[in-house]
């Protein structure tokens, strides 16, 4: 029996809460790793200065565009995979994956010509210092040539998800992340005879790690029997249903990265040390992320494989589950941001005053993450039921809202009122996610109608 078709009997047959931590924990050691890889990147980064590090700041927020338009398939592609697993419908599984590939491939093509055309219109939006803009382009030009190794890197690592195998992303991760931490000292700073290329050595370190992550990834899917035939053209019924289910999400990362487009904005009226401190916060955040991601990842496999299964009572238990455990190491790390935000943040920065203003930040947002993790679980709980327009008509007005409540409460609290109105916005969306979800999608008149 093969590891996904073992980790499908425990996911329709096994302990609810056993499989949920058997699924979860890989998957949030897959997001890790993630998190490491980009805590590495800003180490070595950080090296360059406090400009070097707000520069990074600008690809964040489009990276966080980009990675959104890539989701379109990589949340489709987990969703309808598991729903084929759970009907023991295993090759119908492979034609969507090799479907979602395809699509994959033409949305992250198009998105970073797009994004190369509008980058310098965008750095001139964001009202950075001249300096930094030069050292933001030298990095984004590079990492826009790779995007769509990073779109194919997250639909094989969905691809194995939707099939119940959470454990073959963290070994393909692995060498990219190995593969990341030799080059990037060798590549930012010259070391052992390499040319000093600083920002576009980072890039460059980054974009290589992920074309080998790549091919080794289509390497272990084909072991598997997945298939990718770049000369078969997917079916036009396949590709809507991977856009349908993909889209309201990555729409919904897009909107998110406009309004944080904006407040970077907001903030750098507040000076480049500011900027740099919500960089160094997102990436210290960024521990807390896995841990919601992993959740997500196995609600969308739990609930679709036990829809598909006609498990309706096994679909309620997933998300009661993977919600609870979720907001219990949610809470623990709100602690340790609320108690030890500064101290946290002086190992990634000698800079006292850097390392203090990112503390604050993350003070205050942990006051609310736990329904970061909450709203994250219930993401994942739509989109397995193959229903994610509630999340874009929950999210869209209150991530649009931070704008102008930002600029309100800035008025009043300067710099903390940015941190506190992120903070509350999170916690409505976790709150009002899960009071749509429950009452409204989780009763067997509704499941029957969504299995079919």
């Amino acid at each position: 029996m093969s590891e996904s078709s073992k980790n499908s009997d425990l996911i329709l047959n096994g302990s609810v809460p056993k499989a949920a931590l058997f699924l979860a924990v890989p998957a949030m050691g897959n997001f890790f790793l993630e998190t490491f890889f980009h805590l590495v990147d800003i180490y070595w980064i950080a090296k360059l200065g406090e400009k070097a590090i707000a520069s990074i700041a600008a690809w964040a927020f489009v990276s966080w565009c980009l990675i959104s338009i890539t989701q379109i398939a990589e949340v489709g592609i987990n969703s309808l995979v598991a729903k084929s697993w759970g009907t023991k419908d295993f090759e119908k599984g492979r034609k969507i994956a090799s479907s979602g590939y395809h699509f994959s491939l033409w949305v992250s093509v198009s998105s970073a010509i797009i994004f190369y055309l509008l980058s310098i219109p965008l750095m001139d939006f964001m009202n950075l210092e001249p300096e930094v803009v030069t050292l933001a382009l030298d990095y984004l030009n590079v990492m826009l040539f790779g995007v769509p190794l990073l779109g194919m890197l997250f639909s094989i690592d969905a691809t194995f998800r939707g099939s119940g195998d959470t454990v073959t992303p963290i070994k393909i991760l692995s060498v990219v992340i190995l593969l990341n931490c030799i080059l990037d000292p060798l590549l930012i700073f010259g070391y052992y005879g390499f040319p000093r290329l600083e920002l576009f050595g980072a890039a460059l370190a980054t974009v290589f790690s992920n074309f080998v992550g790549v091919i080794w990834g289509f390497y272990l899917l084909r072991k598997r029997g997945f298939y990718w035939k770049l000369k078969v053209l997917p079916k036009k019924e396949t590709l809507f249903k991977i856009a349908k289910i993909g889209s309201p999400i990555a729409l919904n990362g897009l909107l998110f990265s406009y309004v944080y487009i904006h407040l970077t904005r907001l903030i750098t009226e507040y000076g480049t040390t500011q900027v740099a401190a919500l960089t160094l916060g997102h990436r210290i955040e960024g521990f807390l992320w896995p841990i919601c991601l992993g959740f997500l990842v196995t609600a969308t496999t739990m609930v679709g494989q036990n829809l598909g299964a006609g498990k309706f009572e096994r679909v309620r238990q997933s998300v009661n589950y993977t919600a609870f455990f979720s907001a219990v190491i949610c809470l623990v790390i709100s602690l340790l941001f609320i108690f030890k935000g500064t101290w946290i943040a002086s190992f990634f920065t000698d800079d006292i005053i850097l390392a203090e203003a990112s503390g604050t930040y993350l003070e205050i947002i942990g006051y609310f993450e736990l329904f970061l993790g909450l709203e994250l679980t219930f993401e994942g709980a739509f989109a397995g039921l193959g229903k994610t327009v509630p999340t874009i008509a929950i999210s869209t007005p209150i991530n649009l809202g931070r704008i102008p409540l930002a600029i309100y409460f800035a008025s009043l609290y300067g710099i903390e009122g940015i941190w506190w109105t992120i903070g509350i916005t999170t916690m409505l969306k976790g709150a009002i996610l899960g009071l749509w979800l429950i009452p409204n999608y989780l009763s067997d008149k509704e499941l029957l109608k969504l299995k079919h």
